[in-house]
C-alpha cells in the first residue's frame, strides 16, 4: 500500500506516521510485530528456529521495517515469494537468511549466489539446473526441498501411493549428490492446519515424518511443516523451524483456532478523516442499490 507524503518515526515509538493530504492512510505499529513475535517464540518449540514470512511487501506492511523488527525480536529466517523480494531484503543491508518460497528460473542462479539467497526446489530437473550453474562459478547454491504432502502445489509428490513416494525419495537422494548444491532443508505445507478438523493436516504430517524418515541417512539441518494454524494449534509438527505468515501481523488464521493460545496484536491499522457529517430522516435509503436504509 503505498501512502503519498513523508514518512516519520515517533520519537519512542514504533509506529510510523505520515505527513499526508490523502484522507485514508494506514499505520503499522511495529511494536505489535515485535509483540507478536515474542507470542510465537513463546509457544513455539525452544528447539525451533522462527521464520518471518515477509511476502508481499510483509503482506503490506513494509517487508524491510518489518524484516528488521522481526529480528530484532527474536525471528531468525525470513520468507519470501520472489527472488526480487530477497534482493530488496538484501539492498537494505538485512543479512538473515532468506528463503525464497516461488520458482527462480535458472537464468537468475547468478543472483541467488550474489545475494546469497536460499532456493526452494520442487524437482530434480529444477536442482540439477541450479547446480550445473552453480559449479560453473565453483560455488553451491543453498536449498530447501518442498514436499507435496497434500497441498497440490509445488513440490515432489509424497501420498499413500508407494510409487509416487519411491520417485519421490529417488529424487531427493539424486539432489543431495548434486555437486552445486547445499541441502539445508526439506519442507512441507498443510492445507487446513487452521481447520477445526485436524485430520487431514495430521495425515499430512504422518506422510510428511514418514518420508523424512526415509532419508534420515541424509545430512538435511532444517526440517519443517508449520505455518500460522500450525504453530498455534499443532505444537507436535514445530520441528526445527516454524513459519509465521499471517500471524506475525497480528490475525488468526482462521477463527477455528485456538486463540488462547498466543494473545495477537493487529499490526495495521486503516485510518481515515470524516469528510462529511449530516442528518437524514428515518427510512432514508442509501447508497447504490438502497443498499442500506437508516
Amino acid at each position: 500500500m503505498k501512502v503519498e507524503g513523508r514518512r516519520l518515526k515517533e520519537e519512542g515509538s514504533g509506529n510510523w506516521k505520515f505527513k499526508t493530504s490523502s484522507p485514508v492512510w494506514a499505520e503499522v505499529d511495529l511494536k505489535a510485530i515485535a509483540h507478536n513475535v515474542r507470542e510465537l517464540r513463546r509457544i513455539a518449540d525452544p528447539g525451533a528456529r522462527l521464520m518471518a514470512v515477509v511476502k508481499a511487501n510483509a503482506y503490506g506492511h513494509g517487508a524491510a521495517e518489518v524484516a528488521r523488527q522481526a529480528l530484532q525480536s527474536g525471528a531468525d529466517f525470513l520468507g519470501v515469494a520472489r527472488l526480487d523480494e530477497g534482493i530488496r531484503l538484501r539492498k537494505e543491508g538485512i543479512e538473515a537468511p532468506v528463503l525464497i518460497f516461488g520458482y527462480t528460473s535458472p537464468n537468475h542462479a547468478r543472483e541467488l549466489l550474489d545475494f546469497n539467497l536460499t532456493q526452494t526446489v520442487s524437482s530434480y530437473e529444477a536442482a540439477e539446473a541450479l547446480s550445473e550453474i552453480a559449479v560453473s562459478y565453483g560455488k553451491k547454491i543453498r536449498i530447501h526441498l518442498k514436499i507435496d504432502t497434500g497441498m497440490g502445489r509445488q513440490g515432489m509428490v509424497v501420498s499413500d501411493l508407494k510409487p509416487q513416494t519411491g520417485q519421490a525419495l529417488t529424487e531427493v537422494e539424486s539432489v543431495a549428490r548434486l555437486q552445486g548444491l547445499e541441502l539445508e532443508g526439506i519442507y512441507t505445507h498443510f492445507a487446513a492446519s487452521d481447520s477445526s478438523d485436524k485430520t487431514f493436516a495430521k495425515k499430512q504430517y504422518q506422510r510428511f515424518t514418514d518420508f523424512l524418515d526415509r532419508v534420515s541417512g541424509l545430512d538435511i539441518p532444517l526440517k519443517h511443516a508449520a505455518n500460522s494454524g500450525a504453530i498455534i494449534d499443532l505444537p507436535e509438527t514445530h520441528l526445527d523451524m516454524v513459519r509465521a505468515g499471517i500471524v506475525l501481523y497480528g490475525l488468526y488464521p482462521s477463527d477455528a483456532v485456538d486463540k488462547s493460545r498466543a494473545v495477537l496484536k493487529p499490526a495495521m491499522a486503516l485510518k481515515a478523516r470524516v469528510a462529511h457529517l449530516k442528518k437524514v430522516p428515518s427510512g432514508f435509503k442509501i447508497s447504490y442499490g438502497m443498499t442500506y436504509q437508516t
